[in-house]
């Protein structure tokens, strides 16, 4: 009985790890989407130029382009994971300043 119960309590704790994991390569694809969206949103408006809106999507090719080589290998480590969501919080602060600094696209006042 207490050998069934670390085996479930292992099974249990190891599914939990598969969850977490799989939660944070969806948060990663979402906040992705969120800061493309955003983008486009700056373009549409007017509140991006087309300088500051191509220099804001190279940043996202390159973020996507670290995340497809750290899942080369089929596991994307926690280093890896901490390295995407930090050039993530870049990328959304430079988004952010990019649609409320003066400049404004041509044709826009």
């Amino acid at each position: 009985m207490k050998r069934f119960n670390i085996i479930l309590l292992t099974i249990v704790m190891a599914a939990g790890l598969v969850y977490t994991d799989m939660a944070q390569a969806g948060r990663i694809k979402t906040r992705q989407t969120n800061q493309e969206e955003r983008i486009s949103d700056g373009i549409e408006s007017g509140e991006l130029n087309q300088k500051e809106a191509l220099k804001l999507q190279q940043e996202q090719n390159q973020i996507r382009k670290f995340k497809h080589n750290a899942r080369s290998d089929g596991k994307l480590t926690v280093k890896e994971r901490d390295k995407i969501e930090n050039m993530q919080d870049r990328a959304s602060k430079r988004i952010f300043r990019a649609k409320h600094n003066q400049v404004k696209a041509q044709g826009q006042d």
